[in-house]
């Protein structure tokens, strides 16, 4: 992890690497752009932030930060009342079970609804990690909403020296951040 930081001391100011567009404003601010054709979702990101070779996982100082953008319609399909916090738990549900299916175990999620200060409902899920997985995370956290005809899921992981708070906050605060920009003219000028 040092030897990346120190890779990308020398990134100013638009670093991309696969789907990562990072813009960095300063020593402290980047904001990471989500491009979806036309549409970029913009989050804030404050602190030291580095690259991965994995497209959609970035590390923000000590903390891992993916995300994943979904097409909603698949979700919308399994409900009779379509509602948006009902499709983040059916997104929810779904990847439970595909990590149960990747562990070869299953797993016990738990869901708590949060609401951004926007209003917006957003779908906290979490799980343990399987005894013998990794010694050094403990739970696996996400964090969706629904924007449009998407949903937006952000994740991270608790390693063990690590709080549960600390981890839900770091999420809903990068969350919080969410913008969307349709211009690239405006794209390249969020630092001012």
């Amino acid at each position: 992890m040092k030897k990346l930081a120190y890779t990308l001391l020398g990134v100013l100011f638009i670093t991309s690497l696969q789907a990562q567009k990072l813009i960095k404003c300063d020593e402290n601010t980047t904001y990471w752009a989500i491009a979806d054709g036309k549409t970029n979702y913009v989050l804030q990101l404050s602190g030291k932030v580095q690259t991965t070779s994995k497209e959609t996982l970035i590390a923000v100082d000590t903390k891992a930060l993916q995300y994943l953008l979904l097409d909603k319609k698949p979700y919308e399909a399994l409900l009779e009342e379509k509602s948006d916090l009902g499709l983040l738990i059916a997104q929810a549900t779904r990847e439970l079970e595909f990590f149960s299916g990747r562990f070869k175990k299953q797993l016990k999620g738990q869901m708590q609804k949060l609401v951004l200060d926007d209003k917006t409902a957003a779908l906290l899920w979490w799980f343990e990690m399987p005894e013998g997985m990794n010694k050094s995370i403990t739970q696996q956290l996400f964090l969706s909403v629904v924007i449009n005809d998407k949903i937006l899921g952000l994740a991270s992981v608790q390693a063990k020296e690590q709080k549960f708070e600390d981890i839900k906050d770091f999420l809903a605060k990068v969350m919080n951040t969410l913008t969307k920009v349709r211009s690239k003219r405006k794209l390249k000028r969020i630092c001012k």
